[in-house]
């Protein structure tokens, strides 16, 4: 699956996602920006940037919000899509404990375990 096959719904997932990781080390690096950009060209940079401006939820419960949207991803080949894309960006910083918490909780949630070069 790529990810102009997603549903919009799987998009704004991804999007929203994308948003609480790259913020929850407070810092916006150009590595992480580089892999964002990445993924909007995979995706298409309008279309992305448009679903990544709509992700933008202004008020305290954002995380809550988009978590609850990752939940109602049930297609598991987008889960691996999604995550796989978070995980390549949270993996060009150091990723810290914000980031790897919140790649844990989505693995918890859609079955996902991280495969690394050392398994």
């Amino acid at each position: 699956m790529k990810l102009e096959d997603m549903t919009d719904g799987e998009k704004h997932a991804l999007a929203g996602l994308m948003r609480l990781l790259v913020r929850a080390d407070n810092q916006f690096s150009a590595d992480e920006s580089a892999a964002m950009h990445e993924v909007a060209n995979d995706l298409g940079k309008e279309e992305f940037w448009g679903i990544v401006e709509a992700a933008m939820l202004h008020d305290d419960q954002q995380e809550e919000q988009v978590k609850a949207s990752a939940k109602d991803v049930s297609r598991q080949e987008a889960r691996e899509v999604i995550y796989g894309s978070l995980f390549t960006i949270a993996i060009e910083d150091a990723m810290l404990g914000k980031q790897s918490e919140l790649l844990e909780w989505l693995g918890k949630q859609w079955s996902i375990e991280p495969k690394t070069p050392y398994r």
